[in-house]
Order: structure tokens, then sequence, then C-alpha cells
């Protein structure tokens, strides 16, 4: 949704409670509304402005998941990270990662030549 300030937790809900800079880094801890019973806070990490780690943290304030985003591409109208490692605790021994890559993204700014190159064949016949 290329709401890269926030991830769009604001209109979610969240409220911004805290912003430090660490090691050159930006970090933001959000808090999460009252109806949101399995999450506490989230912690977003951004480098040069864009965020490359967030962190839930449960309501006993154990991590509950932990994503990693890079490879950023640009795009005419937003940004969007090509690969994001998502690792989510379970239990206290059992996880489960899941990485997403993306590759060849296409948008309305990249329509396929053959939509635009068809040509009605001569022997076409009207039907009603």
């Amino acid at each position: 949704n290329n709401k890269l300030t926030d991830l769009g937790l604001s209109k979610e809900g969240f409220k911004l409670v805290n912003t430090i800079r660490e090691e050159g880094m930006m970090v933001t801890t959000w808090q999460s509304p009252v109806s949101l019973k399995a999450i506490n806070q989230i912690k977003i990490v951004f480098k040069e402005m864009l965020p490359v780690y967030a962190e839930y943290i449960g309501l006993k304030g154990e991590i509950i998941k932990k994503i990693y985003y890079s490879r950023y591409s640009d795009f005419k109208s937003f940004r969007m990270p090509l690969r994001i490692t998502e690792i989510s605790f379970e239990g206290k021994t059992d996880s489960t990662i899941r990485l997403s890559v993306f590759s060849n993204v296409r948008t309305n700014n990249f329509p396929d030549n053959n939509y635009f190159n068809f040509k009605i064949p001569d022997d076409a016949k009207i039907s009603k």
C-alpha cells in the first residue's frame, strides 16, 4: 500500500509512542489498539527512511514475529521490497520462516503490447 512511513499501522488504529535513533537507524514503536488481543506493540527499524525490520511483540513482552525487508526497487509511483523474510514464533522452540521474493514486477504502467496490437480478422462476422 506504499505506506513506508508506518506500514499502514496508523490506519489500523496503532499509535506512535516512541521514536529513537540507534546506530544510524530510526526505530519507531507503535502501541496496538485496545481491540487487538494478540499484539501489544510493533517496532519498525528504518534505514535511509525505508523499513528494513519489523518486530511484533505479544501481550507478555515476547517477540511473536520478525519481518525483514530488503532489495528495494523503485517504480514510477512507489518503492517495494523485492525480498521479505518473515519469522513467526509459534511456541518456545518452534518457528515458521517464510521467504517471499518478487521478480518481474509489473504494474499498470507496463501494459502488455499484445493487447494493443490486436487486429480484427478480415473474415470476422458480426453476431447478434
